[in-house]
């Protein structure tokens, strides 16, 4: 329910939602708690889900700030290398700006 409301706010048709879920929760690493509400999430957990969400979107422009420097060691390990695939592998015209 937490990817479906955020992800219909950026605008994605329902359909585009179902397919970007099973890389969204890969990405935020949350298991079970994927389902619980956003109010029981810690900070870290809601960056998770959040990175996760928006490195799902095939967007031209993608704003990170501090993301990849907060959370655990093995976070930012697969955040770093997600923000490479995106950048270089999956759309070599989309701008990464660090903040």
């Amino acid at each position: 329910m937490n990817i479906l409301l955020r992800e219909l706010i950026q605008g994605l048709s329902k359909r585009e939602i179902e397919k970007a879920i099973p890389e969204i929760e890969a990405v935020a690493e949350l298991g079970d708690f994927i389902k619980m509400p956003l109010k029981s999430y810690s900070a870290g957990m809601l960056i998770r889900l959040t990175f996760g969400i928006v490195t799902s979107i095939r967007a031209d422009i993608i704003l990170i700030d501090e993301v990849i420097s907060v959370g655990d060691a093995c976070f930012m390990q697969i955040a770093q290398a997600l923000v490479f695939y995106i950048k270089f592998c999956r759309s070599r015209n989309m701008g990464c700006v660090f903040a």
